[in-house]
């Protein structure tokens, strides 16, 4: 985890510190395993042919709701492996987690990640300017929403 995510690359679309710090993963991990225990996050390792290519994350769970983020390191792209890690993490949201729905913001820039969340039938919201102080306000962030009404539809559409 530590070797992919520092990669400039990958950080460069997520709130994680550029350069990413050594050791920085480790307490991520930690921290991860307290907010599962607390309910708050889920957060999935994800594999492609048996190595760690990413993580998927299901965060700020509360009151029917979460926020779906992931990062896929660069050996990994252009494999759909962020789309089925967060098809997964879905499912689990709504099946398991009962959750009425569940957001997602990407950077204007982060086509990709646009692309994954239209698949996954996530609906546009609005664009806004930037919050968090890891960029400038000037940069244009895009909020998604996937209701779990909309996904179950999707799911019986696609398993019939």
């Amino acid at each position: 985890m530590q070797r992919l995510v520092s990669d400039p690359y990958v950080t460069r679309f997520t709130p994680k510190p550029e350069p990413y710090p050594e050791g920085e993963a480790a307490r991520e991990i930690e921290q991860a395993m307290n907010d599962r225990k607390a309910g708050t996050a889920y957060c999935f390792a994800i594999l492609c042919d048996g190595d760690f290519a990413g993580v998927c994350k299901l965060k700020e769970v509360s009151e029917g709701r979460a926020e779906l983020g992931y990062w896929v390191g660069v050996p990994f792209w252009g494999r759909g492996v962020a789309t089925d890690a967060a098809r997964l993490a879905l499912t689990f949201a709504f099946e398991e987690l009962k959750l009425d729905f569940v957001v997602a913001h990407t950077l204007t820039e982060n086509e990709a990640s646009s692309r994954v969340l239209d698949r996954l039938g996530f609906r546009f919201l609005i664009e806004e300017p930037n919050t968090h102080p890891k960029w400038s306000s000037k940069t244009m962030v895009r909020q998604y929403k996937l209701s779990r009404k909309t996904w179950e539809m999707s799911t019986k559409r696609h398993s019939s």
